[in-house]
């Protein structure tokens, strides 16, 4: 008999049977312990990019709570906004990722007409995404071989040829239609100003669409490079623009708490739930999903208005608590918690480029010599991966190099494991070089 059969089969977790989101964790779980055992589907780039951003994509629409009409505006530019593109600002944190990534899964639910073909990028979520070459050259990949699959029904790897670097910019929109033919192709593109050129390279955003297809787009609002790109997309008059609010009542922030805890069967009582929502960072949803994050795993209940007040007022504060309590956390790795996480996240404050899993072990590993500690390279592979698995919502990827996703993150290892240079260790030092 399934283990899946039984008294949890009617359960649901984030729209999803529980018995299937268990099944799959256990599947992905056994598959990466255990990878010889398996038989693997042929691997190509654009697979594992596909992978990749569909991992950022489930973590960061985990935990979205609906306030209404969020989906109006994007919606009806879906079903009406013939030519133009679309384009989404707001501040650092404001969650213009879990928006959007939360419409797409509307866009999938099961039984609902799938009148669009969507692609998406979440820029710096995976290898192929921070740079403007590589994430339009994969997005024409896949909508070829899209295009194959439904004609053939089979997948199709797809090369190289006919990608002409010169002209990419230029022609990408088009190769894409053409490859779909009359298909109605939506593109969603977040977080422009993460791509390696930020602002200063955009004019491949076409300001004309076709009939049959949509493009998405968000920015970072807040700083002056965005206000001033923001300010001439105003004055062209060509892109539909929309900024996306903060949560400003309390009555919305109570709503947003409540349901957030109750996909995880957990709920605060009255006192408590006015304690998060008088917060003053709780009109941030960055602050808020950092707090929340941490409270559903927190088990103490007589402490827990003491842990509620140690995340402070801000997204850095927030994450301050955050990495706080994953020096804490009971020992699972050979690599103890307490020195493993300020090595790992100093690390990659200090990394310009941001670094790989390979050199962050090789790194780690060095530190834990100079501390006279004796560990197999496998115990310090696996001891890194838990640090970057529970930090991996607030990271971004570029190349298979992690890197922080939020400056207030960085700005958070800085403050609690870089009091000054001095105390910077030579080993960190030489990673920003």
């Amino acid at each position: 008999r399934r283990l899946t059969q039984g008294r949890l089969g009617n359960f649901q977790c984030e729209g999803r049977s529980l018995k299937d989101v268990i099944l799959q964790d256990l599947q992905q779980a056994i598959s990466l312990q255990y990878p010889k055992h398996l038989q693997l589907a042929p691997d190509t780039t654009l697979q594992h990019e596909l992978d990749e951003q569909e991992q950022y994509f489930q973590a960061a629409s985990a935990g979205f709570i609906p306030r209404g009409d969020d989906f109006k505006a994007l919606n009806t530019y879906l079903e009406n906004g013939q030519g133009k593109p679309y384009m989404l600002a707001a501040p650092a944190g404001a969650g213009k990722s879990t928006l959007l990534a939360s419409w797409i899964n509307s866009l999938r639910t099961p039984g609902k007409p799938q009148t669009w073909r969507v692609f998406y990028r979440f820029i710096g979520a995976s290898d192929n995404s921070s740079d403007v070459q590589s994430l339009l050259r994969s997005l024409i990949q896949e909508a070829v071989a899209v295009s194959a699959a439904s004609s053939n029904g089979s997948t199709a790897q797809v090369g190289d040829s006919g990608l002409d670097p010169a002209r990419l910019r230029e022609t990408w929109l088009k190769t894409i239609g053409d490859a779909l033919s009359l298909s109605q192709c939506l593109l969603v593109l977040d977080g422009l100003d993460q791509l390696d050129q930020g602002f200063s390279d955009l004019d491949w955003l076409p300001v004309q669409l076709p009939i049959n297809m949509r493009l998405v787009a968000s920015i970072q609002s807040g700083t002056e490079a965005a206000d001033e790109y923001y300010r001439s997309l105003e004055a062209g008059g060509q892109v539909a623009l929309e900024r996306l609010p903060l949560f400003e009542t309390k009555e919305s922030r109570k709503q947003i708490v409540q349901q957030f805890l109750s996909q995880y069967l957990k709920e605060l009582d009255a006192t408590q739930l006015d304690q998060i929502v008088s917060l003053p960072g709780s009109k941030n949803p960055l602050y808020l999903k950092i707090i929340l994050s941490e409270l559903r795993i927190f088990g103490v209940f007589n402490e827990l208005s003491q842990k509620i007040t140690s995340f402070g007022s801000t997204p850095q504060s927030a994450f301050q608590g955050m990495l706080q309590r994953m020096e804490c956390d009971a020992v699972f790795t050979a690599l103890p918690p307490a020195q493993l996480a300020p090595i790992v996240f100093a690390f990659l404050a200090h990394a310009r480029q941001g670094l790989s899993e390979a050199e962050l072990v090789d790194l780690v590993g060095a530190e834990f010599r100079n501390l006279e500690h004796s560990h197999t390279p496998e115990q310090i592979r696996d001891s890194v991966r838990l640090m970057l698995r529970q930090a991996r919502p607030f990271l971004s990827r570029r190349g298979g190099r992690y890197s922080f996703y939020y400056q207030s993150f960085q700005a958070a290892v800085m403050q609690r494991y870089v009091a000054s240079p001095e105390e910077t260790s030579t080993q960190i030092k030489r990673t920003s070089a």
